[in-house]
């Protein structure tokens, strides 16, 4: 859906804003300071009632701040860990002394940003294995602004207090997995996916293709950054039915691959290969769900 004009206009001058800061080389304070009208501004958080809380203490720590649905005890929905606009890169590390806080107090999600890249994480505790976090998004929010406002909106708007309370950063999360590179890249390069594909350029083929052949050349235009995603991947394997012929004399025999017929249906799909995920329902976000970040 595209983006409204008002809409545009904030995001616009937040996107100047926070590019100044970063020329001037703005302190961290300063950055927390925008970010925090940002939230009230743009993504429509009430600071006045305690739904942007500065400095949350967590178990004698405290985060930059945290956005809170329900001021009044509720734990918060998710905490920003903020960086200076001058920082270049943000690196998954940045996020460790957040995911201490989050996990004291059972919050799945922490957002990390400068306000120019924003990065979203989700976090799961398990006992054996500690902290993991999955990296749901990654947005350069100046340069994407300019070629891609509706994505960016999209993107950023699952962080919107609207969104929040429908739950639809759970929904993001799960689509988001569904439209990884390592999902996309498998089914692509599923056999049933492939067949149909072979069918159409048949259509136009002088000579019938092998499906190995249309294997290697879905595997040639992906990029080489989602195939390693994919993992180990290998083309189908061929597998004939045996067919009986009828001889002259009225007996049968049984024909294998160099009599058997080169009609599509004689193929076995390969069930070793990944089957394509179950689509999921319409997402409640407004406008269409947010492509995965390239």
């Amino acid at each position: 859906m595209p983006i409204d004009k008002p809409t545009l206009a904030k995001l616009t001058k937040f996107a100047k804003v926070f590019a100044d800061a970063r020329d001037r080389d703005a302190k961290e304070s300063d950055t927390v300071m925008y970010l925090i009208k940002f939230f009230e501004e743009v993504l429509e958080y009430d600071p006045l009632t305690g739904e942007i809380a500065k400095e949350v203490e967590i178990d004698d720590r405290y985060c930059d701040f945290a956005v809170r649905l329900d001021p009044k005890g509720g734990k918060p929905a998710y905490l920003i860990e903020a960086k200076p606009c001058s920082m270049k890169v943000l690196k998954e590390k940045h996020i460790e002394q957040a995911e201490n806080y989050a996990s004291r107090a059972g919050i799945f999600w922490v957002l990390l940003t400068n306000g120019i890249i924003w990065q979203l994480y989700h976090l799961t505790f398990t006992a054996a294995e500690g902290i993991k976090h999955d990296k749901v998004f990654d947005l350069n929010f100046i340069e994407e602004l300019e070629k891609r406002p509706d994505f960016v909106w999209d993107t950023l708007s699952v962080l919107s207090k609207r969104n929040v309370r429908e739950e639809s950063l759970d929904t993001y999360y799960e689509q988001q997995k569904l439209l990884s590179p390592k999902n996309i890249v498998n089914l692509l390069l599923s056999e049933e996916v492939l067949m149909k594909l072979r069918q159409e350029l048949n259509r136009k083929a002088p000579a019938r293709l092998d499906l190995t052949a249309v294997f290697n050349s879905v595997v040639h235009v992906l990029s080489p950054e989602a195939v390693a995603c994919a993992g180990d991947i290998e083309p189908p394997s061929k597998k004939r039915h045996r067919r009986k012929r009828r001889k002259e004399d009225g007996s049968e025999e049984e024909s294998g691959a160099d009599g058997s017929q080169n009609d599509e249906a004689e193929e076995t799909p390969n069930t070793s290969l990944a089957n394509p995920p179950t689509q999921v329902p319409g997402s409640p976000l407004a406008g269409n769900p947010p492509s995965a970040p390239p």
